[in-house]
């Protein structure tokens, strides 16, 4: 070898020498080293079992390689993972900056646990130094740059057993990777992160790193996130139940660290899907979503502004129930303890730095929404549905007080519909808004009226379309303009099942209502309206039983500004009505029927009056008519009323004749002619009544009957026509409380009864022109049946005056008095006994003879015998002194013997009563035409004593 070589062969010799050495170093040595002192590291500072199988080194290429490095037992690890590969690029060594240029992590496995005392695995397997809390100085950063980061994980578990349910979530796997990830100024990197779990989760993270300053824009975007396993956190906070739904997020992102907090989202986009949810304590879910997403949705956090975007939801199915004591269910939400005073909200700082919120939505849309609202405050608990809902919100800005367009459709009950549209601007309120809703059931009102009324809601059906306009600025403004209907209203009285009210039609027109200003409508049309009116058994009405008494909650607060009504018109086409009175025997029930005509001009601030005209007939046939003006807020001041019946049958108050008269009616038909005047609280009425053709029938035992010869009166008060024509007349004040207008016509009518039959003659008196002759008695001279003059035209006149009543019947009463008729009529007898004697002796003698024995005349030389003979025939034989007097001292004797033993004669009197009666009788009959079975002869009466020189024979009046 020659010298030119040995130095070469030296430095090669040396090379190899190094190399040898660097490769042993790198080889053996540097992984032996790392390996020794990272398991006694992990001896030092974990106090769970570890493990770190193998690490290798590449001297060459600066590629360090761990196998195996396992916090735990490695078949359950709490972190670790399979393969660990970095290697450092040889510029290092002049760059001052460490670069890594791969970084690979292999078979990662992570299993976060946080026991229930709240314990991190994690740190509880690892013994951490105390923590240095001295002060340190600001230092910068170690300058290091990773080019190129790959991570894959088999599995990343995180199990939090501080919740109940324990939080427990996996991905497997997770892919990372990242492109020049550096701690020097102004570097980022480029990342890619994707990561799925066994629910169906997705994460994906694309975007670009910077950590000094820290800085990052990209996209995330996390899928089908398993709502349920991450609830636990929330379930104290809200009181709902979650079982089922995802949710889904995706955004590109900006996010700045250098001054402040600064992160931007655009493109912004979430879905909600297949949500479940029930209020605790109920176990069913309550609600259950299908679908809510939004889309085209940006933040930025430093300006503080948020755009929702679209937002688009569908098939929303919500169950809510109020409770017996008023609370809903969903009011859990807003805290479990109702007694606790809501916290004061915190005043935003005044911070111009921090200018309000501005939240913007491009379009709000929901449809096939449905909600079950179950109400169990009423005794039986009332189901409402609704739904299915569709609902349009466009256009809101809240930095613009703008109105949004609104459009609302929904389904109210089996057939109900509700249509909203129109324009909405929330703060400061502002609204201009249409609505429509057809087919309303008013039936679901039944169990709320309920408690307060016994009436059944059978049918009814409200439309309605109304023009809402309200707004808060200065006050709270609302005014409604529209119309509405009710078809169809069927209701019933619960307790006898009867109608109570319906009607075929009901349209209120022109409706203007102001909140606390003024509630118009022009015109409120009744089709076919039908009400009861019932006087029970026991004299109650069917409205008082109807009626539920409540609990008195105190005086009601007077309003000082009360609201201004105004009604233009009501207006009836083709009503009904029907009163019954039970308590009547038989029961009475009539009916009001053809019902139509207007009331206009209804207003509680005019002092005009409302005009009433309505005409309507009574069981079909009779006209009534209702016409005036009136005061209705204030009747006592102005009314001018009309109500007349015309031939209204009188055979349906047979119920009412009979409880108050004491008779049915046969027959007969009534009109009323009522004209009713107030002026100031004073009445002034005019009761005319007219009675045609009235018939009582048989009489009727009723404990209420007027006490009165009701036949008779009515009789004398009945024309020659057969009418009753009345005319009661009333005045009074009505703000007296003793005043009552009712019972004055009744008493006014039974005074005309009573008076009628108290003084009959005097009545028909009245009839007839002339002097007040008493019609009702004759009076006959003593002794004598003969009519006088003044008899004659007393009976003339009475004839004339019964031609008038032809119901009335005439009963003549002849009546004799022991003083003056009886020695008249004694001395008469006295004179047809001589009579009677001389026509035998006439007869005997066979002279001739008149007709009568009356005719004859007796001659003074007769006398003394005969008075003789009828003494003797009479009384019996003469006195015997008699014998010592003269023939005409003997008749005197008998003579006035004969005159006193026929004064007591009771027959004599009553013949000379009777033929009193019997010549008034015939005077009526044959001289002035009555007929002879209008009158009849009572039997004939003996009185003691007479007027003066004359007897009067009373006259009596019934009816036929």
């Amino acid at each position: 070898m020659n010298q030119a070589t040995k130095p070469a062969s030296r430095w090669i010799s040396r090379l190899l020498v190094l190399f040898s050495l660097w490769c042993l170093l790198g080889f053996l040595v540097v992984p032996g080293v790392v390996l020794h002192v990272g398991k006694q590291q992990l001896a030092q500072w974990v106090k769970v079992p570890s493990s770190l199988e193998r690490v290798g080194f590449n001297p060459f290429t600066l590629e360090l390689e761990v196998h195996n490095l396992w916090l735990g037992e490695p078949e359950q690890p709490i972190t670790g993972f399979r393969q660990l590969k970095a290697n450092v690029a040889w510029r290092s060594l002049w760059s001052g900056v460490l670069i890594l240029e791969r970084v690979q992590l292999k078979g990662l496995r992570h299993n976060a646990v946080f026991n229930p005392e709240g314990q991190f695995n994690l740190l509880a397997a690892l013994n951490l130094p105390e923590r240095d809390e001295s002060p340190k100085e600001d230092s910068q950063p170690f300058p290091l740059r990773i080019e190129h980061i790959q991570l894959e994980a088999d599995s990343i578990a995180f199990n939090d057993q501080r919740q109940t349910p324990a939080v427990a979530f996996d991905l497997s796997p997770l892919s990372l990777s990242l492109h020049n990830l550096s701690t020097l100024p102004d570097e980022q990197g480029e990342l890619t992160l994707s990561a799925h779990s066994p629910h169906g989760a997705e994460l994906n993270w694309q975007g670009q790193l910077s950590l000094l300053p820290l800085r990052s824009q990209g996209h995330l975007s996390i899928a089908n996130i398993p709502l349920p396993v991450w609830w636990p956190y929330a379930q104290d906070s809200v009181a709902l139940n979650l079982s089922q739904g995802s949710l889904s997020v995706a955004s590109d992102y900006q996010l700045d660290l250098r001054e402040a907090f600064e992160l931007q989202l655009s493109q912004l986009q979430g879905q909600l899907k297949n949500l479940a949810v029930a209020v605790k304590p109920q176990p069913e879910a309550n609600a259950q979503l299908a679908q809510l997403s939004m889309t085209g949705a940006s933040l930025n956090l430093q300006k503080r502004r948020l755009h929702l975007g679209t937002i688009e939801s569908q098939g929303l199915k919500l169950a809510a129930q109020r409770f017996k004591d008023g609370r809903i269910d969903w009011q859990a939400l807003a805290g479990s303890n109702t007694d606790e005073k809501p916290a004061e909200p915190k005043k935003p700082a005044n911070n111009d730095a921090s200018p309000a919120w501005q939240i913007s939505l491009k379009k709000l849309s929901v449809s096939d929404y449905n909600a079950l609202l179950i109400d169990q405050v009423p005794d039986n608990p009332v189901k409402h549905t609704v739904g299915p809902l569709s609902l349009s919100v466009a256009d809101y800005r809240s930095d613009k007080a703008t109105p949004l367009p609104v459009t609302l459709t929904t389904e109210l009950g089996k057939k109900g519909t509700l249509e909203v549209s129109g324009q909405l601007q929330p703060a400061p309120l502002k609204a201009t808004l249409s609505a429509k809703a057809t087919r309303l059931d008013l039936r679901q009102l039944q169990q709320y009226i309920a408690p307060f009324v016994r009436v059944e809601i059978r049918s009814g059906w409200l439309d309605t379309s109304l023009a809402i306009n309200a707004s808060d600025s200065p006050k709270l403004a609302i005014n409604v303009q529209g119309q509405a209907s009710i078809d169809q209203l069927h209701t019933l009285d619960t307790l006898k099942g009867r109608d109570l009210l319906r009607w075929q039609k009901v349209e209120v027109n022109g409706i203007d209502f102001a909140h606390e200003q003024h509630a118009k409508i022009s015109e409120i049309v009744l089709h076919k309206p039908f009400a009861r009116f019932i006087v029970n058994e026991d004299r109650s009405t069917n409205l008082s039983q109807l009626v539920i008494a409540q609990e008195a909650t105190g005086p009601k607060p007077e309003n000082p500004n009360p609201l201004a009504i105004e009604l233009g018109s009501i207006r009836l086409v083709d009503g009904s009505a029907n009163f019954a009175d039970f308590s009547l025997e038989p029961e009475f029930d009539a009916g009001i029927e053809q019902l139509s005509g207007h009331i206009k001009g209804i207003s509680s601030t005019s002092k005009a009056p409302a005009v009433i005209d309505i005409k309507g007939k009574i069981d079909r046939y009779a006209p009534a008519l209702f016409a005036g003006t009136l005061t209705p807020f204030d009747p006592l001041n102005k009314l001018d009323m009309q109500v007349s019946f015309n031939k209204v049958e009188l055979t349906t108050l047979t119920p009412y004749s009979g409880k108050f008269a004491g008779y049915s009616i046969r027959k007969g038909r009534m009109s009323l002619n009522l004209n009713y005047k107030i002026e100031d609280g004073r009445l002034k009425a005019e009761n005319k009544i007219l009675l045609e053709k009235l018939q009582l029938g048989e009489q009727v035992d009723s404990p209420d009957a007027v006490k009165l010869p009701v036949r008779l009166g009515l009789a004398l008060m009945t024309d020659a026509d057969g009418n009753i024509d009345l005319d009661i007349p009333i005045t009074g004040n009505l703000n007296d409380p003793q005043f009552r207008v009712a019972p004055l016509v009744f008493k006014a009518i039974g005074n005309l009864i009573a008076k009628a039959a108290a003084s009959p003659f005097k009545l028909l008196g009245g009839l007839l022109p002339g002097d007040n002759t008493n019609l009702g008695e004759v009076a006959f001279s003593a002794g004598s049946f003969e009519l006088n003059n003044s008899a004659q035209k007393s009976l003339s006149q009475l004839a004339e005056a019964l031609k008038q009543k032809p119901v009335l019947r005439l009963e003549i009463e002849g009546v004799a008095a022991r003083d003056p008729d009886s020695l008249p009529e004694a001395q008469k007898r006295l004179e047809r006994e001589l009579k009677r004697g001389y026509y035998r002796i006439l007869q005997r003698r066979g002279e001739d003879v008149p007709d009568s024995r009356l005719a004859v005349t007796v001659p003074d030389d007769f006398r003394p015998a005969l008075l003789a003979t009828i003494y003797r025939e009479r009384i019996g034989q003469p006195p015997a002194d008699w014998q010592n007097r003269s023939d005409s001292e003997q008749a005197q004797q008998a003579e006035q013997a004969l005159v006193a033993f026929w004064q007591n004669s009771e027959v004599l009197l009553r013949k000379l009563g009777q033929a009193r009666s019997t010549a008034i009788k015939n005077f009526l009959v044959d001289s002035q035409g009555l007929a002879p079975e209008r009158l009849f002869l009572l039997d004939a009466r003996i009185v003691e004593a007479g007027d003066k020189q004359s007897v009067t024979s009373p006259l009596h009046l019934e009816v036929q």
